[in-house]
């Protein structure tokens, strides 16, 4: 989360330098739009569903392909220069949640319900010499997966599509 902040916190000031916004006013929604995607977890607790019953944080509003069209659109009605910093900062967030460690993200929802991680370590026993630059994690196994916590590439799908 604290380098969602900084990704926003950046993302503002550059946006204030090129659009006539204020600053404290762009940094807020930078903020905002920075933890927006992680929102689900409180919608989850307000609702009583918790993992064991199904939910998985990412699984709601961690869909790029969605998340960031329908975004741009309703803010872009208001301001144009709120679509854009929204766009920057969330496509940030996403990247973020992608990279090293975790499940990834479902970049191709709804196309594809599989999970994408990049320069991924898939192996939290051996941290030496399994780097691999994309990683595919099949969506009807990630429960086991998430048992093990240790990845290796004969438990994970690396290429193909649901």
């Amino acid at each position: 989360m604290f380098l969602d902040f900084a990704f926003a916190i950046l993302t503002s000031i550059v946006a204030k330098t090129y659009f006539d916004i204020s600053i404290i006013s762009t940094i807020y929604f930078g903020i905002l739009f920075s933890i927006l995607p992680d929102i689900d977890f409180v919608i989850y607790k307000i609702f009583g569903i918790h993992q064991d019953k199904g939910y998985k944080h990412r699984d709601l509003f961690h869909c790029p392909l969605l998340y960031l069209p329908i975004g741009f659109v309703i803010l872009f009605i208001f301001s144009k220069t709120l679509a854009i910093i929204f766009l920057v900062i969330s496509t940030l967030h996403f990247l973020h949640d992608s990279i090293a460690y975790g499940r990834g993200i479902k970049w191709l929802f709804p196309f594809s319900k599989n999970s994408f991680a990049f320069v991924y370590l898939y192996s939290r026993v051996v941290k030496v010499g399994l780097w691999q630059w994309a990683f595919i994690f099949n969506n009807k196994n990630l429960d086991e997966w998430d048992q093990r916590k240790t990845y290796t590439s004969a438990n994970i799908v690396i290429s193909g599509y649901d």
